[in-house]
């Protein structure tokens, strides 16, 4: 069911969410519904990364770095993040309505396509997730999942990303969580 677009929602696609340089916006009309970030964790942020409980293992290398890349439209930033080459990575999205789909998005590095992570919440496997092509002159983006409401069923969650090849590194250098509001 389509609703109207909320005063000062941002109408996007999933394309210009993924190309979307800088920081997501607060809320967005994307599909036919309002979407409000609830939860943002910033990797390598020590009160962030505590807050959500951060924690990561069982992998064979790892690594965090700053690094300065494009987005598809020129614009140039620096990000802090985080890199594993298997293994696993958790952290607690909060502010969550139960029962209402979520929208996550992770800033990465997209010079490598070919990666597939397993997402979990609260232990219970969602889907895999593809990260197909690759860019190696505009290496950001906005790689994004969507989760069906019926997996949140708590104000605070559990989300597991699980490598589920081990060739590549999974890298992410900023969370967004945003649920829908209609």
């Amino acid at each position: 069911v389509q609703v109207e677009k909320d005063p000062g929602a941002v109408e996007v696609n999933w394309e210009s969410l993924e190309t979307m340089s800088g920081d997501l916006p607060d809320k967005f009309y994307y599909d036919g519904k309002n979407w409000q970030r609830v939860d943002v964790m910033q990797p390598l942020d020590k009160q962030d990364e505590t807050d959500h409980a951060f924690e990561w293992g069982d992998y064979k290398d790892s690594w965090t770095n700053n690094v300065t890349y494009n987005y598809p439209d020129g614009v140039k930033m620096s990000c802090r993040g985080r890199c594993h080459v298997g293994g696993w990575a958790q952290w607690k999205v909060k502010n969550c309505t139960p029962g209402k789909d979520m929208l996550f998005a992770k800033r990465i590095d997209y010079v490598y396509g070919g990666l597939v992570c397993g997402i979990h919440i609260d232990g219970q496997k969602v889907d895999s997730w593809p990260i197909e092509g690759s860019d190696r002159k505009a290496r950001w983006r906005n790689w994004l999942f969507r989760i069906d409401g019926n997996f949140i069923t708590q104000d605070t969650v559990v989300m597991k990303q699980v490598a589920e090849n081990s060739e590549r590194d999974v890298n992410f250098y900023k969370l967004w969580f945003y649920q829908a509001t209609s």
